[in-house]
């Protein structure tokens, strides 16, 4: 018994088909979390996030930059400001504060946005 050895247009290929499902998966989490004058469902939302991060590790992908920080790194949970996240800019940093769990992550402002603040001022 040998085990067969993927070619590397067959991982090419995985690795697109994660990216996709990831990026449908994050869309339907913005869904459910979407307030539409019904209800939003968390649950559901975080569930999405947590097979998009099943689905990454499985084949061995990063998530794109514009996806990491829509949720937590400690609890996984789907961010959604003021339902599920605190949002500040404080010292030249965003500062996200997950409401589900309390953890804290700063993300330097760039320079650029911070020249642009103090010329307003």
């Amino acid at each position: 018994m040998s085990a067969k050895r993927r070619t590397r247009k067959e991982k090419s290929n995985r690795r697109s088909i994660a990216l996709e499902r990831i990026e449908i998966l994050f869309a339907q989490a913005a869904r459910f979390g979407a307030f539409d004058g019904g209800s939003r469902d968390l649950s559901h939302a975080n569930r999405c996030v947590d097979l998009a991060r099943a689905i990454a590790m499985k084949e061995r992908v990063r998530f794109p930059s514009s996806y990491r920080r829509l949720f937590c790194r400690n609890c996984h949970c789907y961010f959604i400001p003021s339902v599920t996240v605190q949002v500040r800019v404080y010292g030249g940093y965003v500062i996200y504060r997950c409401l589900a769990c309390g953890a804290v992550r700063r993300y330097p402002v760039a320079h650029t946005m911070q020249r642009s603040r103090k010329e307003i001022v």
